[in-house]
């Protein structure tokens, strides 16, 4: 890993890839997210029926922010809704720490501005994450599930909470948007929105 390693998640993986950046002291070039929820979910639209929808409704019912989902279930560590910001903060066990809203830690600012890049790819027509623009740092105003922030406008990025800004101003967070359904990547899009990163 001497000379750097590219890191590349898919949906829930591309925040895995994003807190390992920000965890890991190995050499990280690129950071690829597709489709990621960086900045949490409140809901799944198209999460109906299925093993994986069954144990995220099953985490709802039992109560999102209880020890057991947050503790044992990977979705509830990254739900957030934004009525109950409050109690998000402070029952989260895992978003609110690695997006540091729950307490400062600059740790995890030093290790990820340490990378080349940050790109985030969107699903401009996502029909799984509510909302879609939490791929790219975007999210609903506090209080709100109507009213989306753009990324540079959220208190994690004007606070430069996980360094998000200082990536921007330093031209490495690198946005782009496909548009299809979530993670309906066909080669071509391979070729033009993320080979080119792992290269540069």
């Amino acid at each position: 890993f001497e000379k750097g390693v590219n890191l590349i998640g898919l949906s829930q993986g591309g925040l895995i890839v994003r807190v390992l950046a920000q965890s890991c002291e190995i050499p990280i070039k690129s950071v690829i997210s597709i489709g990621g929820p960086q900045m949490g979910l409140l809901n799944m639209p198209k999460c109906q029926t299925g093993y994986f929808c069954d144990i995220y409704q099953d985490a709802i019912n039992m109560g999102i922010y209880e020890k057991v989902p947050q503790n044992h279930i990977g979705p509830p560590g990254y739900h957030k809704d934004p009525k109950l910001y409050e109690k998000y903060i402070e029952k989260s066990g895992f978003l609110s720490k690695y997006n540091n809203e729950k307490s400062l830690n600059k740790t995890l600012i030093s290790n990820l501005l340490k990378i080349d890049k940050l790109v985030l790819v969107l699903f401009e027509n996502d029909s799984v994450t509510d909302p879609k623009e939490t791929q790219h740092f975007a999210y609903y105003a506090n209080g709100s599930k109507s009213i989306i922030l753009p990324y540079n406008k959220t208190n994690d990025y004007v606070n430069d909470l996980i360094g998000l800004k200082t990536l921007d101003l330093q031209h490495k967070l690198i946005r782009e948007s496909i548009p299809s359904d979530h993670l309906q990547l066909t080669s071509k899009d391979l070729q033009a929105y993320i080979i080119p990163h792992l290269f540069s």
